[in-house]
């Protein structure tokens, strides 16, 4: 089940197609009718996915308010007794009978932009009623206060329209006197978004912060995430491992005398070839990556060496690949940033 349902009129699923696609760019889960695959039991599917949802957003049109709009209307009331309505104005029109107490959000001039801030009002109020928050001002219940509930509506507007004319919503938000009365009116950062800065600003590189200003390009800390970004330097740590290098070797048959057993005639030609694979290792071609091990010994393996009877004893040669103590470069770029 999705966590939000749309409710429309079939003639707007055009217009309604981008809210939907909004909605799910945001990473909300969101079912409409569109979504019932053939054969489904359209009307249990329907009934089923409006009761689970945790919010309903209802598009008023000049269709869905009219007569032919009954189906919408149900879906509405349904809501509304629930207390998940999030009613939406697609047109200019007024919401059908029972629904004015319940301010609409106004998208009729929304451009599809999703930093738009029309959707970012609409988004919002999505996100505090999935919390199970109250929505912001525009979408709570109309009722008479007395004259101290009208001025502070009052300063609420005002700070609404400044942040508004101004485009510092997270800035005006940010003193704790400002903090909760800004959430009343459905300004400044909400708590998804206050975990995604917390995380941000915590972190020693700059994912995290990119991550931010890529989830919230309008968000209330937008600048500061800019500015930290700004301050990243790179640094480049390098460490040396261990690598085994390999080169050939060949040591030609010892001295003419032989010795009288091949393990005589192997030692005998021992030290030799220990002196040319050392040789052998230190010639190895290397770069810049890969460096030697100073007074490592060369592993020289046993099948190399070639033992022939020969002149009534033993003579010794070796042929064969050696392995050579290497070290290779190995490099970490990392970037830090200012906390």
């Amino acid at each position: 089940m999705a966590d939000c349902f749309v409710s429309y009129k079939r003639e707007d699923r055009g217009r309604v197609e981008g809210i939907v696609a909004a909605l799910r760019d945001a990473g909300h889960s969101v079912w409409w009718d569109a979504d019932v695959g053939g054969g489904a039991r359209w009307r249990e599917t329907i009934a089923a996915e409006l009761e689970a949802a945790r919010c309903v957003l209802v598009c008023w049109t000049s269709d869905s308010v009219g007569p032919a709009g009954t189906y919408v209307r149900e879906e509405a009331e349904r809501a509304k007794h629930r207390g998940v309505l999030l009613p939406l104005l697609l047109d200019r029109v007024a919401p059908p009978f029972g629904f004015g107490e319940v301010q609409a959000l106004d998208l009729v001039d929304w451009d599809g932009r999703l930093q738009s801030p029309q959707w970012q009002v609409v988004l919002r109020a999505t996100e505090a009623m999935l919390e199970g928050k109250a929505p912001p001002a525009a979408a709570v219940r109309r009722r008479r206060r007395a004259w101290t509930g009208g001025v502070v509506a009052a300063g609420l507007a005002a700070i609404g329209l400044l942040a508004d004319l101004t485009g510092l919503h997270g800035s005006l938000c940010k003193p704790d006197s400002l903090a909760t009365l800004c959430r009343l009116i459905g300004l400044g950062p909400s708590s998804s978004e206050m975990e995604t800065w917390d995380q941000a600003k915590s972190a020693s590189a700059g994912d995290a912060l990119r991550v931010y200003l890529a989830k919230y390009p309008t968000g209330a800390f937008v600048v500061e995430a800019q500015a930290r970004l700004a301050g990243c330097k790179k640094d480049v740590e390098v460490s040396w491992s261990p690598y085994l290098g390999t080169a050939p070797l060949v040591v030609p048959l010892g001295p003419i005398k032989a010795a009288p057993s091949e393990a005589a005639a192997r030692q005998a030609m021992e030290a030799d070839v220990q002196r040319d694979a050392e040789d052998a290792c230190s010639a190895a071609p290397l770069s810049e990556l890969y460096r030697p091990v100073p007074g490592a010994r060369p592993d020289i393996p046993a099948q190399g060496w070639d033992c022939r009877s020969a002149d009534q004893g033993w003579r010794c040669r070796y042929d064969g690949k050696i392995t050579c103590q290497q070290e290779r470069r190995q490099s970490v770029e990392r970037e830090i940033c200012p906390r």
